[in-house]
């Protein structure tokens, strides 16, 4: 089945939530229609309290207890049966908090009735938009009081650290909550992590990943890191991320594929709405991109490509295992003509080699067909200090792409290589489903309203993240000894990003 768990934590899960949601809504259930997506991949089938098949996410969810909202841990599928006896016969002080009202949208989706139009204004928890139910064993809640006020506010390096040792040491977290999900999965297909990586939570997903990876020896593991490094914030504040991101990155070698997420792309192009800003809507444009560029390790048939053979289409070289993501609106001229698909399944198409003009992220438009273009919103981290530097003058350089187009309609999924400039290009016919969970993000003529968009993502290596790990490098503090460590290990990840460094081996590799 080639499953995938997914593991969410703090404000990814308002990633999750949009996700799932999506993930849910391109069930088929009609004998008479072939899915184009295998959903044993996210989903797997259990029974319920009542004895009915039940048909949940593979996924576990961590965030602090109050961030949960109205969501119970307990749902209809899962209700407890009857009293259970106490386990303590002692006096015991109870501690009680006030319940969350569940947010008008829920109610109405428990009623059976249309749900309201949400907004950045009325959606208080990512709670609030999410559409499926999840095993008790999914949701993990931590109890802020436990840590005090180390726990608040929830950005220094060091609380998501002790938290996780904590955790760990009261009852081994992966023999708790990942071995159920695993023990369960047929052929593993590997772990998807949505996380931040700018406050506490890097340093729980860094000490997780290093257990994971300990735990599943080669299995794919791919992070998507959030940040929020763009925002205009006091300077203490802004150092204090800073230093967090570059932490993660430092510690991001346990990942097949590491990919840092700006929550905003600059430039912002003109069809996508960011405004007003709000988690639920930075979450959307997230989930979208990721749920795209991940799409072929869920397809059937001859489009499908697993994750393995996609991390070596991306770090080809070996030692490039971080990429950039950017989504956009695919253009006219990607369309396949009727031709082209008749040709076949797989086939060679030209294009003009990648070029990206500047340090402020633009890409140049000489390629409608190759990676990204002026239009795509790159969702990479950027500093004040990258965005003001000129680089010499000199164009970035791109080592790899892969690239998914998704077009509602199309025919047949199409397979595209382009070896020369190292491009792998996946076109398939699942459009993005436009729920009612999902923020206005896009801003595009559909004809009406329309049940699909568009889109289409990219996984890129250049040499811009090179520049990033070396702008970090700056940030990088803690005690001498720590301090030392961790620039001499971002030095080495961004000499594998270097311009040139490609030639060079290559070079080496033809004189052998």
């Amino acid at each position: 089945m080639h499953e995938i768990i997914t593991i969410s934590t703090g404000r990814a899960n308002y990633t999750a939530a949009h996700f799932f949601n999506e993930q849910e809504s391109l069930f088929s259930y009609s004998d008479q229609e072939e899915p184009l997506v295998d959903h044993e991949v996210h989903f797997r089938a259990g029974i319920g309290a009542d004895g009915h098949e039940t048909y949940l996410p593979r996924s576990l969810i961590y965030d602090l207890r109050d961030n949960f909202g109205s969501m119970r841990q307990i749902n209809a599928l899962y209700e407890i049966a009857g009293d259970s006896e106490p386990l303590w016969d002692q006096p015991a002080t109870v501690i009680t908090r006030p319940p969350v009202e569940p947010h008008r949208y829920q109610q109405t989706l428990e009623s059976g009735l249309v749900p309201p139009r949400l907004s950045d204004e009325t959606v208080r928890y990512w709670s609030d938009y999410n559409r499926v139910f999840y095993h008790p064993r999914s949701i993990i809640k931590i109890d802020e009081q436990q840590f005090g006020s180390r726990a608040a506010p929830f950005e220094k390096w060091e609380t998501g650290d002790e938290i996780f040792e904590t955790l760990d040491k009261e009852s081994d977290l992966l023999d708790r909550d990942f071995r159920p999900f695993l023990e369960e999965s047929d052929a593993l297909q590997g772990v998807k992590i949505l996380s931040s990586i700018d406050d506490a939570w890097g340093a729980f997903t860094a000490r997780y990943l290093e257990q994971l990876r300990d735990d599943l020896g080669k299995t794919s593991i791919w992070v998507f890191g959030a940040t929020s490094l763009g925002k205009r914030e006091e300077r203490v504040k802004k150092n204090l991320k800073l230093n967090n991101v570059a932490r993660s990155i430092g510690k991001c070698s346990g990942a097949s594929l590491f990919v840092p997420m700006e929550e905003w792309p600059r430039p912002i192009p003109t069809y996508l709405k960011l405004n007003p800003p709000s988690q639920w809507r930075v979450a959307g444009l997230h989930s979208a991109a990721i749920s795209t560029v991940t799409l072929p390790s869920r397809l059937k048939g001859i489009a499908k490509e697993s994750w393995d053979a996609t991390e070596i289409l991306i770090n080809m070289n070996g030692n490039q295992n971080i990429a950039q993501l950017s989504l956009g609106i695919p253009q006219p001229d990607e369309k396949v003509t009727s031709a082209e698909l008749a040709q076949g399944p797989s086939e060679v198409r030209e294009s003009l080699p990648i070029t990206h003009n500047g340090t402020d992220g633009s890409i140049s438009e000489q390629n409608s067909d190759g990676p990204a273009t002026s239009q795509d919103a790159l969702l990479f981290p950027r500093i004040e200090d990258q965005l003001r530097q000129r680089n010499g003058g000199r164009s970035l350089h791109t080592f790899s792409t892969f690239k998914v187009v998704r077009v509602e309609k199309r025919g047949k999924s199409k397979i595209d290589i382009q070896e020369q400039i190292r491009m792998h290009t996946i076109e398939t016919h699942v459009g993005y489903p436009l729920l009612d969970s999902f923020p206005h993000v896009f801003e595009v003529s559909t004809g009406g309203e329309a049940a699909s968009l568009n889109l289409h993502g990219s996984l890129e290596v250049s040499s811009a993240i090179g520049s990033l790990v070396r702008q970090l490098k700056k940030h990088a503090s803690g005690n001498v000894e720590e301090r030392e460590d961790l620039s001499n290990k971002l030095e080495e990840i961004a000499e594998q990003y270097r311009e040139g460094w490609e030639g060079e081996l290559s070079s080496d590799d033809d004189d052998g």
